[in-house]
């Protein structure tokens, strides 16, 4: 609010260089990636998992289904091999 009134934005520059990040569950796969829309990592390891998850409160990265053929066709099969 106060940076609104001195500089008649809303948007601070910390806003915009944050990257919007989620977490994709395949369902016929059962595995879990992550994603900043442009590119996709598999998620190794049970402890990575559940810092996405907000587990530990450090992050909460919104969640998205998909089957593996859905996810191979966005990003390429090269991309989301574990």
């Amino acid at each position: 609010e106060l940076n609104k009134r001195l500089t008649g934005k809303t948007e601070s520059k910390q806003n915009e260089k944050e990257i919007e990040m989620y977490l994709i569950y395949c369902t016929d796969t059962k595995r879990y990636y992550v994603s900043n829309g442009v590119s996709v990592r598999y998620v190794r390891s049970t402890r990575m998992l559940e810092n996405y998850q907000n587990k530990w409160g450090k992050l909460n990265l919104p969640k998205d289904t998909m089957l593996q053929v859905e996810l191979d066709a966005e990003f390429g099969p090269n991309a989301t091999k574990p």
